[in-house]
């Protein structure tokens, strides 16, 4: 009499079982296993089980590859950075100034970058050459920028605040014309 067994009569969740045929069929793969006959299974079983060993494998020779990276290329790029120096030459070539480090150069560039004149658009002469007239340096036009999206933020949160507030005294200032008129034609309905 045939019995239905499953994964957890056997001790294992369907997770540990699918863990262990990966791992058989590694040792199958790699010939460690001498006893291994193929069998028949299925397309979806074999295409599942062979998407997990994919994974896993995948998984390993990163976890490998960034080990070695960390030991020896971070460190090392880490203090090639920190030794790079950038000479200062001329239009010929030759020094004119002590060579700046990474972070000197990077600071000078930044400078230089929000320094840069732009147009009332923010870009700069060699973006818009054709009609390009001077307005502000990078930096004004960017915090003269973030400034006009702020307040139109804040005048619009006003308008709605001070619309929400004229609606109201219009609704109460008909509510109290409605209420006038019906007292004075009922009145007037009485006589």
């Amino acid at each position: 009499m045939p019995t239905n067994l499953t994964c957890e009569d056997f001790g294992l969740s369907q997770e540990q079982m699918i863990d262990r045929l990966i791992e058989t069929m590694a040792d199958r793969l790699l010939g460690e296993d001498e006893d291994y006959e193929p069998e028949e299974e299925s397309y979806g079983l074999r295409k599942t089980v062979m998407d997990k060993l994919d994974a896993k494998i995948k998984e390993r020779i990163d976890e490998q590859v960034t080990k070695i990276a960390e030991k020896h290329v971070f460190g090392a790029v880490g203090q090639m950075l920190e030794n790079l120096v950038f000479p200062q030459t001329n239009k010929f070539g030759e020094a004119k100034k002590e060579p700046l480090t990474l972070r000197e150069y990077l600071a000078k560039r930044a400078e230089g970058y929000m320094a840069e004149e732009v147009d009332r658009n923010g870009k700069t002469k060699s973006q818009d050459s054709y009609s390009w007239r001077p307005d502000s340096s990078r930096l004004m036009y960017a915090v003269n920028e973030n400034l006009q999206y702020v307040m139109n933020i804040e005048v619009e949160k006003a308008a709605k605040s001070v619309h929400g507030a004229f609606a109201k005294s219009v609704q109460d200032a008909v509510t109290r014309a409605i209420r006038d008129l019906r007292v004075s034609v009922s009145a007037s309905v009485k006589s």
